[in-house]
């Protein structure tokens, strides 16, 4: 699912190509929803849940990439995305088992995944500590890391093609280090907040041992598309033929890597030492005010489709249920059993038991067929 549509508009790029207006509105599409789902993964508190909505934002990314005709963009930020998003995710089930372990030994049940309820896992998790690390700078996009080279090629792609575009995009990126830097402070900073947090444990190897792989993956993915090199492009060459390389632009790299310095100081500013409990308030809502809950609520996008679609077809639905079926089908049945019904009770003045009343039948019935042969003959 989260391959195929990048893929998809790469492999039919002349489709796209013959009608510009279909890949604008794609490119569009894409860069809303980045920056969609960046807003919403500020204010979650589920740590799987942040990391699902950076998922559709770097989606989004790709999208965007595509629609621009940056095909090799998009398939190299798909790539390098693949390492250091499957790096979070594990590196976030390692997390949760940490602290179910440690809910194990102090009977302490408070939600393993919810992030208020961590803290302090910087000295109790030696090694999924650094892999995580990795794998959120890697997101943020900072050199040398594989997302910077990725996710710049991108932004080079729109700077050139779609100012407005790339100004949206721009904008993700700050919120994607933003709400990553929150992440990493609310997980591993400051003190436990809980005391299944206190008594974390690090995981087996069997856990640690592919964390470890895809930190690697995550810190070497930018070679497959080096500047200057494009191995990655070259190779792609065979399916897209001829297709511009844009140069390294500093000014886009510049702009994208300080403005994720900035973000990451941010969210230092703001949660570094924010939750001394598990119980403290964000302080993004102070802010924000009343708009960090439409943020908590997704924008209340699953309200509105159900207020739109989900509803109006239940009740066309209930309506047509009526109408149809208990109206028109289930009636039509119903009144053929009530005919059956009178059919057979009127039969049934035949069926008296007697046995004078059967000859009597028998005898008008010889009658009548004697009679009806008199007739015709």
């Amino acid at each position: 699912m989260v391959t195929a549509g990048i893929y998809m508009i790469t492999r039919t790029h002349v489709m796209f190509e013959a009608a510009p207006l279909s890949a604008e509105v794609v490119a569009w599409v894409g860069a809303l929803t980045a920056i969609l789902a960046a807003t919403i993964a500020v204010a979650q508190m589920d740590i799987k849940r942040v990391l699902a909505y950076s998922t559709v934002s770097q989606l989004g990314f790709m999208i965007a990439a595509v629609g621009l005709g940056g095909y090799v963009a998009g398939m190299f930020h798909l790539v390098t995305h693949a390492f250091f998003k499957a790096l979070l995710f594990l590196g976030s089930g390692s997390v949760i088992q940490a602290l179910e372990r440690g809910a194990h030994h102090t009977h302490d049940h408070a939600d393993p995944q919810d992030m208020r309820n961590m803290g302090g896992l910087w000295g109790r998790l030696p090694i999924t500590k650094w892999v995580y690390v990795i794998g959120a700078l890697a997101l943020v996009g900072l050199p040398p890391l594989s997302g910077f080279f990725s996710k710049d090629e991108i932004l080079l792609d729109a700077f050139k093609h779609n100012q407005p575009i790339f100004w949206v995009l721009i904008a993700a990126a700050f919120l994607t280090a933003f709400y990553m830097g929150r992440q990493l402070l609310m997980v591993f900073f400051g003190q436990p907040r809980t005391a299944a947090a206190g008594a974390a444990t690090e995981s087996a190897p069997v856990v640690t041992a592919p964390l470890i792989v895809l930190a690697v993956l995550s810190m070497a993915g930018g070679l497959l598309n080096w500047p200057g090199l494009h191995w990655f492009s070259d190779w792609l060459g065979h399916t897209l033929g001829e297709h511009e390389v844009l140069p390294f632009n500093w000014f886009v790299a510049g702009l994208s890597t300080g403005l994720a310095i900035v973000a990451l100081g941010m969210a230092y500013g703001l949660y570094n030492a924010a939750y001394r409990r598990a119980v403290d308030g964000d302080p993004l809502q102070n802010v924000l005010g009343p708009v960090f809950g439409w943020l908590r609520n997704k924008w209340y996008v699953d309200e509105l489709y159900g207020f739109l679609i989900v509803r109006p077809f239940n009740t066309l639905s209930q309506i047509t249920a009526r109408a149809l079926d208990l109206s028109g089908v289930d009636a039509s049945f119903t009144n053929l059993g009530e005919l059956a019904r009178a059919t057979g009770r009127g039969l049934s003045r035949f069926q008296r038991g007697y046995a004078r009343g059967y000859a009597l039948v028998m005898f008008v019935g010889v009658v009548v067929v004697l009679a009806l042969f008199l007739v015709v003959r």
